[in-house]
């Protein structure tokens, strides 16, 4: 429904939960085109069917490589069941920067994951502001 809206003059929609049946003004519209993407996260295997009917991207928690590949095989699968094509797929991680090393950097690049997020894990700024900093020299570094 939110495609409809972003991007119809007049939207319809009428899905399992929801339904639009009259005109709905939806002002600005979004500056990205043709909509905004839709990011979906999650592990389960009714996520990874969002992500496969829906989904510009997939956002991959904090989760072990070995729990990582066998999802994406999975969702490889699911995106061709539904028809997609997998390469459009934009893959984030979330990641732990003190217990990142570079050889977790580049396993991430060869599984198509395109950016890292990092957790800060204190609550001092300075301390955050250096783990960021010290993180981002370790991604260039590894680049």
């Amino acid at each position: 429904m939110m495609k409809a809206l972003w991007t119809e003059d007049s939207p319809r929609y009428a899905g399992e939960f929801v339904k639009l049946e009259e005109d709905v003004n939806v002002l600005p519209r979004p500056l990205q085109k043709p909509h905004p993407p839709i990011w979906v996260g999650g592990e389960s295997v009714y996520a990874l069917k969002r992500v496969a009917r829906f989904g510009d991207g997939w956002h991959i928690a904090l989760l072990t490589f070995n729990q990582i590949r066998p999802m994406l095989e999975q969702l490889k699968r699911l995106m061709d069941e539904a028809g997609r094509n997998y390469d459009d797929l934009e893959l984030t991680a979330m990641t732990d920067p003190t217990r990142t090393t570079p050889d977790d950097i580049k396993t991430y690049r060869d599984l198509g994951v395109k950016v890292l997020y990092t957790v800060p894990l204190s609550r001092d700024p300075d301390s955050i502001a250096q783990e960021v900093r010290s993180f981002a020299k370790q991604v260039q570094d590894v680049s």
